[in-house]
């Protein structure tokens, strides 16, 4: 294709090069003996003068009065007052040189001859009153114009000055140079003809472009010939906008000058700085050498300053999802803000010592306070008792298997992978965790195991082929054991594999098993119902049984709702983030006192009572299966993975998990195992297809009951594996279960729970099962004020929902059980490797979640979870637990001294490949 190009100014040659970048043979054609059109550059006396287009005047006050007795001067006022009447002498000078008011055909340009001279008398007589541009009236009524260069363009001294006139009425003295230029010139007939310039453009091969199709400045010649050269080779050119000065109503100044200034007080590490649309900026660094991280937020919307006052760190998390502000560095932004964030707080916590006296009613703010009494009044009403557990649980795990697909990668482990090296695989660090919890679980093949939060049946797949053992996993999503199901029949071990729709707190008591896993769902069990956790698993777990737990800690809310609507963004952070979000915990701006006691009061509504813990899981878990297969992967598990690199793939670190948990379980063929929080079934057709173990899942998400359902069909496992919609608590005491297991499941059950979950697995336990659970969790020092607050996670991703200490587990158990802890291991720097690849799965796929129905603010909320969490792993504070429980006197499981349980760091080394 050849193109012709006429005219060699910006629009030309811009138009030229997008062409020819395209493979267009172009020929240029220009009249002149240069390119550039109005860029002119030539050299006097070693003085290089460009003679281009000049509008920049940065001093123009300077000579504007000139002395201050014009200030009174009736005659210097007079003058001020003819400057109004500039524009219209401009435009009839324009129409005298044009002809437009003669009986003749009009001009279409408008000529001016232009002189660079060095003549002083084209200035003012008082060289105070020189200006970079300055006017010279003529009798004729035509423009005189001088530019003063050595202004313009900083030439500095040089003796006589360079000036450059326009159409003086006189050739000036020690001229140097003289040119001539033309422009279009405005008229009535020009602009009505523009308005049809549409229906010209491309007609005939000829395409128009020219800075007079916008203001006549060199920004709009480039972007009429961008748009002229992409719409002849008929491509879409998508041009910026010129971005809009915020304009904060008063109450939003006022949020921006407490946000601010807490700002200042509270950032003693890093660096942030706040870059509003339109160029206001504020920095705020510190001098402690604790955080290198730098941080740019950008801010577009003055609502992030008032939902950071009105919530703190909720108001930030609100922020971000409804994309009231954004990061310059896309990937790392967020993350690095939360980075930033966890090192100021830590700093101000290492100053304060009262931090268990704090919770809702201290919010970072104290404009927040009544947000936050709100949000703690809705967490509280979703504690996980058996009705709400499973509607926590849904509300999270039940939006869509397709969903978490799309991050999680093939396992669909939707917990902490182990990570042999940074780069490592996610399915190879997830497999290498699930690898860990078998092995710490010691499962064999006459074991049978319990998983409580069988997610989406990683595990119970990998045990299960792994060891031969019998497996039950539980879950309350009904998303995840739907495709746990699924995938245990795709495997054929549906004879091994058992996934039920249950709590922990409806296994039957007289059931007891091996074995007892959970994988990161002790998370949900919530901090009232901790204890009863525990009772349950002891309950269930065999005489010489072993529980195996890998639990996640956790921090904070207010300041997401800010990031979650947009109101800020970043360039690069630290860790500073998760700091404001556990703020709010205890909030260090007494402003969201009020905000963080609606938030706790909220929370305590959602404690997983039977009723609530149902409607809390379907919170999450019910969304869509297809929305979680989106980014969990082939797996479906939704707990931390187990890498060897850094960049290994996600299925296979969730893979590795998957053989922890049934390696600590020591699943064998003879066992049967319950899942507790089966999740999409992995676990369930893992186990059993490599014990051969009879599994009973249980699940409160629908969604995850269907999926794990057709995959345990698919795999012909439905003889081995059994999958129930079952509250721990609803499970038959008279069922007795080998191994008891339950990956991040726990995190559902709720502090005011916790004792009656493991209460339920004592019952559930064999005399000499174990109970595997894998679980995050906050650290000690920051529990208590942490269960007695709301955050971003309990009121946007799982209500109900609370991240045990390891304490508070242990001390859970031990009320509530005859269970003992027989090792424990924190693979939570694995966690931060599965949440990095889980959000980049769930980006990159971010038309498709669209194309579910889900909309933008989701997405940002989602992201937001993502690095929200994979701050706090990164940082190390918060952990992910694998625990494996037994009884005292468990000769039968725990006799041979020389096997200890597998290590996830071990298992990078001698286990890798299995």
């Amino acid at each position: 294709m050849r193109t012709a190009v006429i005219g060699s100014g910006i629009t030309g040659l811009v138009s030229a090069y997008v062409l020819a970048q395209a493979g267009v043979e172009v020929v240029l054609y220009e009249k002149e003996d240069y390119l550039g059109g109005h860029s002119k550059t030539v050299s006097f006396d070693g003085v290089d003068v460009d003679l281009g287009f000049m509008v920049f005047n940065r001093k123009w006050p300077v000579s504007f009065v000139c002395t201050e007795e014009n200030l009174v001067n009736p005659r210097f006022l007079r003058m001020l007052r003819e400057l109004v009447k500039f524009k219209h002498d401009v435009l009839s000078s324009l129409a005298a040189r044009s002809g437009l008011l003669s009986d003749g055909a009009p001009k279409l340009m408008s000529t001016s001859d232009i002189f660079l001279h060095r003549d002083e008398k084209f200035m003012p007589q008082n060289p105070v009153a020189w200006c970079a541009w300055n006017f010279l009236e003529s009798n004729d009524n035509k423009v005189c114009l001088t530019y003063w260069l050595n202004v313009l363009q900083n030439l500095g001294d040089t003796g006589p000055p360079f000036l450059v006139t326009l159409n003086p009425d006189h050739t000036p003295d020690h001229t140097l140079l003289k040119w001539t230029t033309s422009h279009p010139v405005p008229s009535v007939a020009a602009t009505n003809a523009s308005l049809e310039f549409e229906n010209i453009q491309g007609k005939r091969g000829l395409w128009f472009c020219g800075a007079y199709q916008g203001y006549g400045f060199h920004e709009d010649g480039l972007k009429s010939g961008m748009l002229a050269a992409h719409g002849f080779l008929g491509k879409s050119c998508a041009l910026l906008s010129n971005p809009k000065h915020m304009v904060p109503s008063l109450l939003e100044i006022v949020a921006r000058y407490v946000v601010t200034r807490f700002l200042g007080h509270f950032i003693s590490a890093g660096c942030l700085t706040i870059l509003e649309v339109g160029g206001t900026i504020f920095t705020f660094e510190g001098t402690a050498k604790t955080c290198s991280l730098k941080v740019v937020l950008k801010v577009h919307s003055p609502q992030f300053y008032w939902k950071i006052m009105a919530q703190a760190d909720l108001g930030l998390a609100d922020a971000y999802v409804n994309g009231d502000f954004s990061f310059v560095d896309k990937d790392a932004g967020l993350l690095n803000l939360f980075m930033v964030l966890i090192a100021n707080r830590d700093i101000n916590n290492s100053v304060s010592r009262l931090n268990k006296k704090k919770g809702w009613w201290t919010p970072m703010l104290f404009t927040a306070s009544i947000a936050s009494a709100k949000f703690f009044i809705q967490h509280v009403s979703r504690q996980n008792n058996l009705t709400q557990a499973r509607r926590n649980i849904s509300c999270h795990y039940d939006l869509s298997n397709d969903l978490f697909a799309l991050f999680l990668d093939e396992t669909m482990s939707y917990s902490s992978a182990v990570f042999k090296t940074e780069d490592e695989d996610l399915k190879d660090a997830q497999m290498r965790k699930i690898s860990l919890l078998i092995e710490k679980a010691r499962v064999d093949k006459e074991h049978e195991i319990l998983e409580i939060g069988c997610g989406w049946g990683a595990l119970a797949i990998e045990v299960v082929k792994r060891t031969g053992c019998k497996y039950t996993g539980i879950t309350l999503s009904e998303e995840q054991l739907r495709y746990a199901e699924s995938k245990v029949k795709e495997a054929g071990l549906q004879d091994r594999i058992r996934f039920l729709l249950t709590d922990y707190r409806q296994l039957p008591k007289n059931y007891k098993y091996d074995r007892i896993i959970s994988c990161e769902m002790i998370e949900a069990v919530g901090h009232e119902y901790m204890e009863e956790f525990f009772g349950c698993c002891d309950s269930v777990l065999a005489k010489d049984g072993l529980i195996v737990i890998q639990v996640m800690t956790r921090a904070d809310i207010g300041l997401a709702d800010a990031y979650i609507d947009g109101d800020f963004s970043f360039a690069d952070a630290d860790e500073g983030l998760l700091n404001l979000i556990m703020g709010l915990v205890t909030p260090l701006l007494f402003t969201a006192a009020i905000t963080s006691a609606k938030l706790f009061y909220l929370h305590v509504l959602r404690q997983n009572t039977l009723t609530q813990a149902r409607r809390n899981i379907s919170r999450h878990y019910d969304l869509s299966n297809e929305i979680f297969a989106l980014f969990l992967g082939e797996t479906m598990t939704y707990s931390s993975g187990v890498f060897k690199m850094e960049d290994e793939d996600l299925q296979t670190a969730q893979i590795r998990k998957i053989s922890l948990l049934i390696e600590k379980a020591r699943i064998d063929q003879k066992q049967e195992v319950l899942d507790i929080g089966c999740g999409w079934g992995t676990f369930a057709i893992e186990v059993v297809k490599r014990t051969g173990c009879k599994y009973t899942g249980i699940t409160l998400s629908e969604e995850q009951l269907k999926f794990a359902e057709m995959k345990v069909k698919e795999a012909g496992l439905q003889d081995h594996i059994k999958l129930q919609l079952c509250d721990y608590r609803q499970l038959p005491e008279t069922s007795k279960y080998d191994r008891i297991i339950s990956c991040e499941m726990i995190e559902h059950v709720g502090h005011e729970f916790m004792e009656e979950f493991f209460g339920c697995c004592d019952k559930l336990l064999s005399e000499d099962g174990l109970l595997v659970l894998q679980f995050s969790s906050v650290p000690e020092e920051r529990y208590e004020q942490y269960r007695r607050s709301t955050d971003f996670i309990k009121e946007y991703i799982f209500p109900g929902g609370c991240a045990p200490s390891l304490s508070m587990v242990i001390s859970a158990m031990s009320a509530a059980s005859r269970l003992c802890v027989e090792h424990v291991e924190n693979i939570g720097s694995h966690y931060y490797h599965t949440l990095r690849r889980w959000r980049k799965n769930f980006l990159d796929n971010q038309s498709k979640i669209l194309s579910m129905g889900f909309d933008e603010t989701f997405i940002r909320t989602w992201e937001y979870y993502f690095d929200y969490c994979a701050a706090g792993f990164k940082s190390y504070t918060l952990g992910d637990y694998q625990v494996v429980f037994s009884r005292t006197g468990n000769t039968e499981t725990m006799g041979y001294p020389y096997k200890g349980f597998p290590s996830a760091y071990s298992h990078l080394s001698s286990t890798e490949g299995q």
